[in-house]
Formats: structure tokens, sequence, C-alpha cells
């Protein structure tokens, strides 16, 4: 019985530490993501339509609604990274403590045992 329990809780390790690798991995990821974005901020009113290009109200108008449309979407993706990577963090977080416990739980275990050798 001993056996399967140290055995289960080995297998719950390896399970939780790659989902820490694959966890740290999408943070990355993200990290990466975000800088792209803000990098690429600057570009999402290109190409500009200069008087020669094109002009008048519908012209202003255009450009206004373009310039207030994107920025508003932009700011809603850039939340939504933001949002993506909080949780990713959290989640990183409470990996790491659930592999601290499986490994305390792991000691405690191997502990009762030599205990139990001990007193046979």
């Amino acid at each position: 019985m001993f056996g399967e329990s140290m055995s289960e809780l080995r297998q719950q390790l390896a399970k939780k530490e790659q989902e820490l690798t694959e966890l740290e991995n999408a943070a990355t990821q993200l990290e990466e993501i975000y800088q792209d974005f803000l990098d690429n901020e600057k570009l999402i009113l290109e190409p500009i339509l200069e008087a020669k290009t094109w002009s008048g109200k519908a012209a202003n108008k255009f450009n206004e609604a373009r310039g207030r449309e994107l920025t508003e979407a932009y700011k809603e993706v850039y939340l939504q990274l933001v949002q993506a990577y909080r949780v990713v963090i959290y989640c990183i977080n409470e990996t790491k403590e659930d592999i601290a416990s499986l490994k305390s739980k792991i000691v405690q275990l191997e502990e009762e045992e030599k205990l139990k050798a001990l007193n046979a």
C-alpha cells in the first residue's frame, strides 16, 4: 500500500512539473507577444492618408473613425493580453505550491517508511 501511494505521489509530481514547464513556456510566449504588440502600436494608423492622397470631409471622418476604432480595438487586445498573462502567472504560482506540497508528502512518506524499517 505504501508503494502505491508513493508511486501515485511521484506520478502526480511528474505531471505537475510538466505542467509548470508548459506554463512557464506559455508565460514566455505571452511576454514576447506583448512586447511585439507594444512595439507595433505605432503602426495601427498607417498608412497615413495625407491631403495629396485623399482629402476632404470624407477623408477626415475616415481618419478620425479609423483612429478611434483601431485605438479602442488595440486597447481591448492589450487588456486581453494582460489578463491572459495574469492567469498564467497565477497558474504557475498554484502549480509551484502543488509541487511543494507533493514533495513534502513524499518526504513525509519516506520518513515514515524509514521509521517502520527501524522498528521492524
